[in-house]
């Protein structure tokens, strides 16, 4: 049976992006003569699509912000803004209505980046351009209940960004940074009934029961309504998670799985920096704790 392509976004997904060969994305204009790969893309007339891209030394563009709402993470390098400088870790947004955008690089840079035709500026950043440094603005601790453990954290990247409350996001869904401290584990299988979300794993390590264990470069992609989790992290994980409408999430059990985790944040070790993509199949002795966990359960 030939397996669904990796970049759907109504069907589940993990994968490591780091596998996809770079590529030429011709149909959009940011894209347009860089290197690519499509990390995700909607099937239907929108067109939106997350990638990677990898700009040589000396790129530049002029981008027409009417095309799309379009956000770029830099991962490393550089990316001029209107002349303004950003390095690792700077975000940039452009919003249809704030005019053409002058882009560069001076020594190249890798970015990923979200183009979302169907964001107006009533749904994020008001027709406005909009950037940001984020290794200068703080954690916010995630809100959790009493009997939970801490050790959650994120920043907002989309704004308006609801944070509090049963369902986060704004109008236009949400893009964060999301900050997991290691040994975290979360109690709960979830799902979010009418909200896609994509996360891209940019370092560290995080188990995920029935589906593997994720490193720098993962992708998961939860279609609406799709069951997924819990998780831990052994080392601490930084992720991109981004979604296109406000975010609901319903809580379940799935039994034998805390006890798969305890397995492996007792026996992964502490000192690792892999780039790779396991599956859940490929962990034996976990497979194995949640299955006999699961049935003493029932």
């Amino acid at each position: 049976m030939k397996k669904h392509p990796h970049w759907r976004r109504d069907e589940p997904q993990w994968f490591n992006v780091h596998e996809l060969s770079w590529d030429a994305l011709r149909d959009i204009r940011v894209a347009h003569g860089v290197e690519s790969r499509l990390v995700s893309k909607d099937a239907g007339e929108a067109g939106s699509r997350t990638m990677m891209l990898r700009l040589p030394a000396g790129w530049s563009l002029s981008q027409p912000s009417e095309e799309a709402t379009i956000e770029m993470l830099i991962i490393d390098g550089d990316v001029s803004v209107e002349g303004q400088r950003h390095g690792a870790g700077g975000f940039i947004a452009i919003s249809p209505g704030c005019g053409t955008v002058e882009l560069s690089s001076e020594g190249g840079a890798q970015l990923v980046v979200f183009y979302n035709p169907e964001l107006t500026p009533e749904h994020c950043y008001g027709g406005e351009l909009y950037t940001m440094e984020t290794w200068s603005t703080d954690w916010t601790p995630f809100v959790q209940a009493a009997d939970q453990r801490h050790g959650l954290m994120y920043k907002s990247l989309r704004v308006p960004d609801v944070t509090a409350g049963t369902v986060h996001g704004g109008p236009g869904g949400m893009l964060r940074l999301v900050l997991i401290v290691p040994g975290y584990t979360s109690p709960d299988h979830e799902y979010h009934e009418e909200s896609w979300e994509e996360i891209i794993f940019v370092s560290g390590d995080i188990v995920m029961p029935n589906q593997g264990v994720g490193h720098a470069g993962t992708v998961l992609c939860n279609p609406a309504g799709l069951e997924h989790g819990p998780y831990a992290s052994q080392r601490s994980s930084v992720m991109i998670c981004h979604g296109l409408n406000p975010q609901p999430t319903t809580y379940t059990s799935l039994p034998g799985s805390q006890e798969a985790m305890a397995h492996y944040l007792n026996t992964e070790s502490l000192f690792d920096d892999r780039i790779e993509t396991e599956l859940w199949k490929d962990r034996p002795a976990e497979v194995a704790v949640m299955q006999e966990h699961a049935e003493r359960a029932r």
